[in-house]
Order: structure tokens, then C-alpha cells, then sequence
């Protein structure tokens, strides 16, 4: 066989060049020509040699680098719409925009892609042509979007919509069928090929489910929960379906016949799946009880998705429910002097409540008077069984409480006590006590007369130190006792103390018959007029003695210093928690204040945050540049501070997730602060897991930082973040020492709150519907300048355990 000429010129071409080249052309692999000229050979296998290694590639700052999917794996019903949500990061580890994906639905997958998330005009007019469509039923093409997005499912529930940032793209996925559906998305702008794919698993059930609802039994009592599992399409029952339930919290109980917290029961014939829960030690209380429906290996069901993986058993729905259990119960509590004298008439006071929420019958309430207490009357009459009086009271409704007042003669002296015990049918009971000690009245100790006198200058000028000294003499002829000496003084004078009320205080101890103790105190005259100053010797019994200087002040025209010239400057702090879980909002505080003299004017304030946090909430007037939230400051006087708060949801796990924001104004002043956090993952993270009903709580103070001496307002926000309504949510606040709650601006929903000291209490509010939000304002009056935290909490019928909040607010003078 003869090569064609062609060809042969083409070798001769090469050859001659290797030739004249000099250095060969061993390397140019070509076919080998038999002599014979009857074939040619196949060509020769490469030499080995050792292939080099390929450099690592380390993406730059705005280079694609990695690629996220959510969820990884889900479960949903048959004929709905699944939302996949990829994003692009880039080397900053922060989402890029503008990043093309590739969506594939794998081979022998059920379902198909319905829709691809579109662009906007905006991707036109920066030059961005990647047009997102959907190819076929298991193919599309889209990009990481420039906009945030919300993909509302049309429910009332805002937990079922999706939010989307600028570097994400997505999806929607459906089936008709049950079944796994495998979806891959691939970044084909990732350098790194271990990580420019990501695929996540949808399995499909036709399966629909009714849970147990919430109960009320009497404590002691046993209680069926039943579960029923049918098919979604026709509504025919899932027989074999397994459904397990657990006793997560609340008084000690479990399921028959043993008493165990977790029981799996198989759904029967008709899909119901029944188990009888019991108290193992019987008491009022809540339980909360986990209801978590599976999808048993091999079933029906299991062998449709075999071919897809998901043939095992799988966690299909999970729910939660209270279970409360009511009883009677008894309280008891008896009060009385402390001390008294042989031959008084003593007083007790005897309250018996039921603090339960069923009634107490027959219940019995019996005075074990020690034998040197000579009973005399009650209130009401009591029946004498012995020397013990004792009252029948009857039925107690649920909360109900009686009051008895019972007198007695006191006899010789020593302490005596005396109970009173309360007993109820149902085997209840209890018992309240107290002490009084007989004796003889005690001396009253009269206090020594004591004498203050004070001297010092009656002229003075602006801005001179003044000294009062103050002279304390005991004038009896005994110890005076333990004497503290307190100073009031006027506004023209100033001490190194500073006291936004003028006030001082000193310890100055006993002092013996005829002793003097002097006290100098110094001033600083700082304006002119007429100031007086005031002293007060206060013992045990109260004041004892006062004395009152005064003097009048001069101006002094001082030399104008020449005012020093200070450049403009900013200080930045950012704040938040140190720890967050996936799923759970945080929030973070900005501080941008101006430490300079001048005022600084067009402040331009700049967060941003990282992948795995994305902001949902933020302090209004802010807008969206390049993926970070921007806020501009007209102007910020010398001293002043902006406060600035950001809610972000994290999306993912996070060693460090670090949020930055830096500040820059016209005068040239710049700022910079950042703020990390670990992200741990979620602990129960099923998707489909739906809560029943959860409380939120928030404290926020309106003003952020006060001046001493004015009034501020803290709102307290309750939100019901859960599907279900609640129950007697009761709202309290503690009002930090350093201020006083005013009645005037302090309400609620309900009625008005009840003030005891620092504590305001509001009265329960009925029921808290889902997504409802109550409001609480208390008003406070600040007194002296430092940092003041205020907090509040909350219950309800499904949170008897209190949820705390609060917030710091710094006072300046």
C-alpha cells in the first residue's frame, strides 16, 4: 500500500525540518512504515516519564472558588414544588454575581425541572448575556442572580418562602410520582474540579399524615395517642408505616405497658398507629411529646424509590404536641409577730390556697398551738377537738385561697412555734410554720445629742478652690453609735464626685462622750451668684443634727485660650454574639461615633457580610451595593453616635464568619471594625420538621445612649413564630438600679401593669395567635451616668420555662 502523495510530502516536510532544526525529532511520534511496504504500524506508546505535578490553584479575591447547594437532601410530597438554591463563592468568601450554573437531573431520576431563576434589565446593561433558561425537562442553564430575590409559595406561613441574595441562582423541581430525584448543579467557572458540582437528593412520597392534637387529662390518668397515615393521592391508608413517639420534657411519664419515653408502633389496616401514654409518677404538668412518622424499608413505597436510592427507611414528617396533665393541689402558709410579751395576744395569720387547676375536696385545716399559747378566738370559728382548733373548709376551686386569723394569749417566756396543717382528699397535704420569741419589751437605746458646725469663706471667685470645714461633736454622755455625714450642695459649686443629684456621702463612726470629729470639704466655685452648702448627721434613729454655709461668688474674665485645632475622626465598633446556629437569627450591633471637635458631614457607612450569613433585617435608610448594606449620615455632631442594627440568618457551618464595616466621611475621617462568629450546624435540621408554636423575645431601647436625669422607653416584642396559637403569655421587666420604672408611658396590650420597686409586671394576655406580635412599652427615668442593663422575660402555656432578653443602654452626664 502506497501512502498518498499528498501525505508523504507533509512527513518529508517534517523530516527535513527536525533535519535542518539540528536537535532531532526523536519526541515526534509517527506511524512506523514495514518494510515490506504491505502495512504500517500502530504508533508507538509514549515513553515513560514522570508527569510533572500541576500547580495548586489558588483562586484570587474575585475568582469563583466554591459551589453550595441547598437542601442536600429532602422530602416532600408527591405533586409539589421543591426550591434548590446554589450560590457561587468567591476566594473574598464572599458570593459572586454573574456566575453561569448547569442544573442536571440525573439518569432514572423521577420528576423534572419546572422553572430556572431568570435574570433582570439590570444583567443587560453590565454586558451580561447569560440568558437563564430551561433546555429540556432535565436540563437548564442560569446564573447566580445580582438582586435578592422572594420566592413566595402563595401561603399564609412566611416560613415556607424563599429568599435568595445577590450570588445565588435556583431552581423548582416537581414529580407526580414517588420516587428520588438526584439534581446536579455544576459551576463550569471553578478552576477546581472536586468542587465545582454539588448534588442534592428529593425523595417523593404520596403520603399524608393527621397527628395527635393536644390533650387535658387528670394527672394519674392514662391517655391514647393516634397517628394516621394515609396516601395523599386517593386518600387509602399506609399500612406497616412505622411511627415513632417520644416524651421530649415536662413531669416524669412514658408509653405502656413499661414505662419507656420512646415507643415505635406500626401504623394497622386502617393507618392509624396508636400508643398509650401514662404518667410514671403522677403530678400536674406538661409534656411535650415528638411525634416522627417513617417510611419503613421495603414497603410499597420503599420498592417504587428503590432504583433511586432511597429504598431504606426514610424520616418522612416529624411533629410536636403538649400533652397537660391537671390535679388538685395544697398550699399553706402561717405568718406572725416575731417577737411578743408574756400576756399579749398574739395573731397569726393562716392562707390556704390550691394552687392546682382541678378542686380540693374536703379539705382540712388543723393549728398545732404549742401548750404555752392559750387559744382565745378565729376568724372564722373554729371547732376545738382537744385544746386544737380545727376548720372545715370544704371544697377549694382551682387558684381559690381562704384566709383564718387565729388569736392566742402568749404564756411564759421562750420561742415558741406554731404550725398549721392542711389536708385535702387524694391524699394532699401540707404544712406552714412560723417562730415567735416571748420575752420581755427591750430597752430603746436613746441617741447621744450630737453638734455640727461649719466654717468657711463667705467670698469667693469663678474657678477658686474653696474649703468648708465641718465639726462634729457628741454633747451626751454616751457613745453616739455608728454616724454617717451626707452634703447637698448648690449648682455654683462642683466637687471632684461628680453626683447628678449634689449629693455626698461619709462615714464617720461612733464618737465617744465630748469627742470632736472635723471634716474638710473641698469646691470649686464655677459660676457666679449666691451658693449655699448643707450638711446632715444622720444616726441610727435618722438625722440628728444640720448645719448650712453659704457664700457669695465673683466672675473672673479669664484670657481666652487659643482653642486647639483637632483633624476630624471617627471611631467604629461592631458587636454581636460570638456563637450562632444555622437557621437562628443573630444580631449585630454598629456604633459609628464622632471623636473628633468639628462635626462631620456626609458619613457613609459600609457592611458587609459573609457567605454563610445573610442579612434579613436592618435599621431603615440603608440600600444594596455590590452584595453590602450602605447607610448615609448627613451629618454627626462632636461626640454623637449612630447606632445601627442588622438581623442576618446563617445559611451554613462557619469557623469564623467574620462581618466587616468600615466608615468614611467628606472631611476625610475613616473607621473600620469587624465582627466574627462561629457557626455551628442546626440540631435537628430535618426540613420538614414544622414547630407548633415557639415564642420570640426582644428588647430595645429607643434611644440607644441617654443623658443623665431624662426619661427613655424600652419596647418589648413577643412574637408567636410557631403554626399553633398560645396561651397566658405574662410578660415581666427588671428595671436596673440607677433608674425608677414611671407609670406615665408604661402599657401594655391588657390591662395596666402592676410596679413593684424595680419590677413591672403585666397582666397575662389571653392567647397569642401564629405570627401575632404583642408589644410592651415601660418608661424609665435615668438617674446617674453609666451602663444599664434591662431585661424581661416571658411565659406561656407552651413556655412555662421563663425566655429571657435584654439590653444595655449607657448613660452619659
Amino acid at each position: 500500500m502506497r501512502e498518498p502523495r499528498r501525505s508523504r510530502r507533509l512527513r518529508l516536510v517534517a523530516l527535513t525540518l527536525c533535519a535542518a532544526l539540528g536537535s532531532g525529532c526523536a519526541h515526534l511520534q509517527t506511524p512506523r512504515i514495514d518494510p515490506t511496504g504491505q502495512r504500517v504500524f500502530a504508533e508507538p506508546p509514549i515513553r515513560a516519564q514522570p508527569a510533572p505535578s500541576p500547580p495548586v490553584h489558588v483562586a484570587a479575591p474575585w475568582e469563583p472558588a466554591a459551589l453550595t447547594l441547598s437542601p442536600a437532601a429532602t422530602v416532600a410530597p408527591v405533586g409539589s414544588e421543591v426550591i434548590l438554591v446554589a450560590g457561587v463563592i468567591a476566594g473574598d468568601n464572599h458570593y459572586d454575581m454573574n456566575r453561569r450554573l448547569e442544573w442536571h437531573l440525573a439518569q432514572g431520576s423521577v420528576g423534572q425541572f419546572l422553572a430556572v431563576g431568570r435574570g433582570s434589565l439590570v444583567d443587560w446593561l453590565v454586558g451580561d448575556f447569560n440568558r437563564p433558561r430551561k433546555i429540556d425537562a432535565t436540563y437548564a442553564i442560569g446564573s447566580t442572580s445580582r438582586r435578592y430575590q422572594h420566592l413566595s409559595r402563595g401561603t399564609a406561613a412566611p416560613g415556607n418562602d424563599v429568599w435568595t441574595v445577590p450570588g445565588q441562582g435556583w431552581i423548582s423541581v416537581s414529580s407526580p410520582l414517588e420516587g428520588t430525584s438526584f439534581v446536579t448543579v455544576a459551576a463550569p467557572e471553578i478552576a477546581d474540579w472536586s468542587v465545582r458540582t454539588r448534588t442534592a437528593a428529593i425523595h417523593w412520597v404520596d403520603v399524608q399524615f393527621t397527628y395527635p392534637p393536644p390533650s387535658i387529662n387528670r394527672a394519674g390518668t392514662t391517655h391514647p395517642m393516634t397517628t394516621t397515615v394515609t396516601r395523599q393521592s386517593d386518600g387509602a391508608p399506609w399500612e406497616g408505616w412505622i411511627v415513632r413517639y417520644r416524651v421530649a420534657s415536662g413531669p416524669p411519664a412514658g408509653f405502656a405497658p413499661d414505662g419507656a419515653d420512646t415507643i415505635e408502633v406500626p401504623t394497622d389496616a386502617s393507618g392509624r398507629a396508636t400508643a398509650e401514654l401514662m404518667q410514671t409518677a403522677p403530678g400536674a404538668g406538661t409534656n411535650v411529646i415528638t411525634t416522627e412518622v417513617f417510611r419503613p424499608a421495603g414497603s410499597a413505597a420503599g420498592a417504587v424509590a428503590a432504583a433511586g436510592g432511597a429504598a431504606g427507611r426514610l424520616l418522612v414528617g416529624s411533629n410536636s404536641v403538649t400533652k397537660t396533665w391537671t390535679a388538685a393541689a395544697l398550699a399553706a402558709e402561717k405568718t406572725g409577730p416575731a417577737t411578743a410579751t408574756p400576756g399579749a395576744t398574739i395573731t397569726y395569720r393562716i392562707v390556704v390556697s390550691n394552687p392546682g387547676d382541678l378542686p380540693a375536696e374536703n379539705v382540712l385545716v388543723t393549728d398545732r398551738a404549742p401548750d404555752t399559747l392559750e387559744y382565745l378566738s378565729s376568724d372564722p370559728p373554729a371547732q376545738l377537738v382537744g385544746a386544737r382548733p380545727q376548720w372545715q373548709l370544704g371544697r377549694l376551686a382551682p387558684q381559690e385561697q381562704r384566709v383564718i386569723e387565729v388569736h392566742f394569749r402568749a404564756g411564759s417566756e421562750g420561742t415558741v412555734t406554731n404550725c398549721a396543717d392542711v389536708t385535702a382528699a387524694g391524699d394532699l397535704s401540707a404544712t406552714g410554720c412560723t417562730t415567735t420569741t416571748i420575752g420581755p419589751e427591750p430597752a430603746v437605746d436613746v441617741p447621744a445629742p450630737i453638734d455640727v458646725r461649719m466654717e468657711g469663706p463667705r467670698q469667693a471667685v469663678v474657678q477658686q478652690e474653696v474649703t468648708f470645714q465641718v465639726l462634729v461633736t457628741n454633747r451626751g454622755p454616751t457613745p453616739s453609735g455608728d454616724l454617717t455625714i451626707r452634703t447637698r450642695f448648690d449648682e455654683g459649686l462642683e466637687h471632684e464626685i461628680v453626683d447628678p443629684k449634689r449629693t455626698i456621702e461619709a462615714h464617720l463612726g461612733s464618737l465617744a462622750p465630748g469627742e470632736t470629729h472635723q471634716v474638710d470639704i473641698d469646691f470649686t466655685v464655677v459660676k457666679p451668684g449666691e451658693w449655699c452648702h448643707r450638711v446632715e448627721v444622720i444616726g441610727p434613729p435618722g438625722v440628728l443634727a444640720t448645719a448650712e454655709a453659704c457664700l457669695t461668688a465673683t466672675a473672673v474674665e479669664p484670657e481666652a485660650p487659643e482653642e486647639p485645632v483637632r483633624e476630624a475622626a471617627v471611631s467604629v465598633r461592631k458587636t454581636g454574639p460570638a456563637q450562632a446556629t444555622v437557621g437562628q437569627p443573630v444580631r449585630f450591633t454598629i456604633d459609628v461615633t464622632n471623636t473628633g471637635r468639628g462635626a462631620v458631614t456626609d458619613v457613609r457607612v459600609v457592611d458587609r457580610y459573609h457567605a454563610a450569613l445573610v442579612p434579613t433585617e436592618a435599621t431603615e435608610g440603608y440600600e444594596h451595593e455590590n452584595g453590602s448594606l450602605v447607610w448615609t449620615f448627613d451629618r454627626l455632631e462632636p461626640g454623637q453616635t449612630a447606632r445601627i442594627e442588622v438581623v442576618g440568618n446563617p445559611l451554613q457551618p462557619a469557623e469564623r464568619a467574620c462581618n466587616r464595616v468600615s466608615v468614611t466621611t467628606r472631611e476625610g475621617a475613616q473607621g473600620e471594625a469587624e465582627a466574627c462568629v462561629e457557626i455551628r450546624p442546626p440540631v435537628e435540621p430535618p426540613p420538614e420538621t414544622v414547630p407548633d408554636g415557639t415564642l420570640s423575645l426582644t428588647v430595645t431601647d429607643l434611644r440607644g445612649m441617654m443623658a443623665a436625669g431624662r426619661e427613655l422607653t424600652y419596647v418589648i416584642q413577643v412574637v408567636n413564630t410557631g403554626m399553633l396559637p398560645d396561651q397566658q403569655v405574662v410578660v415581666a421587666a427588671r428595671v436596673p438600679e440607677g433608674m425608677t420604672p414611671v407609670r406615665l408611658g408604661t402599657m401594655g396590650p391588657a390591662d395596666p401593669p402592676e410596679f413593684d420597686a424595680q419590677i413591672v409586671r403585666f397582666p397575662p394576655v389571653a392567647e397569642i395567635k401564629p405570627h401575632q406580635t404583642l408589644t410592651y412599652r415601660v418608661r424609665v427615668q435615668t438617674h446617674e451616668a453609666g451602663d444599664y442593663t434591662f431585661g424581661a422575660q416571658v411565659t406561656s402555656r407552651r413556655h412555662p420555662e421563663p425566655l429571657h432578653a435584654q439590653v444595655t443602654t449607657e448613660v452619659v452626664e
